[in-house]
């Protein structure tokens, strides 16, 4: 039942519980919505600061520059840059793992690769080099097709693989 109290001269219906319970949901309400805003500003649903990361293990011969929080159906960007090492010979042979291609379709691979030959856990992919030059980079453009995480690798044949985590959001 609502209490009436009396306040110079005006009756006044007040549920002060109900008034602080409500304050409350708002003030909740209001942290959600900045951690949401800000969490999107960092990149933690794709395309910003957080969701990209660069792996570059030593003995591998190349830096692998990708999008770690990846949105289905939506273009992401894998980088190779190969170091000097790597495209001395004129010619870089790259192996990706089947759990990488099964998760992307592959869009565009820039620059196009001479040959691509299907593997038993994955595909290798052969590209031209200029030895003369110091590094050479490689851009595979693809759209994630299944949510969840995938546990990437990618190798230059005769150096140490490239491990890389992504999370691809429904």
């Amino acid at each position: 039942m609502e209490t009436v109290t009396r306040t110079d001269d005006i009756e006044l219906g007040c549920d002060l519980t109900f008034e602080r319970r409500w304050w409350r949901i708002q003030r909740i309400g209001w942290v959600i919505l900045t951690l949401l805003i800000l969490g999107g500003v960092i990149g933690i649903f794709g395309h910003g600061p957080l969701s990209e990361a660069t792996v570059n293990p030593s003995g591998s011969q190349m830096q692998v520059h990708y999008d770690r929080l990846a949105r289905r159906e939506t273009p992401a960007i894998l980088q190779l840059r190969l170091d000097k090492a790597a495209i001395a010979s004129g010619e870089v042979r790259i192996r990706m793992n089947q759990t990488l291609l099964d998760c992307m379709q592959l869009k565009q691979i820039i620059p196009e690769p001479l040959a691509t030959e299907p593997l038993a856990d994955g595909a290798r992919f052969i590209f031209r080099t200029d030895p003369t030059r110091d590094s050479a980079l490689i851009v595979f453009i693809e759209t994630p097709t299944k949510p969840g995480l995938a546990e990437s690798e990618v190798v230059v044949e005769g150096a140490e693989p490239v491990r890389f985590h992504q999370f691809v959001f429904p």
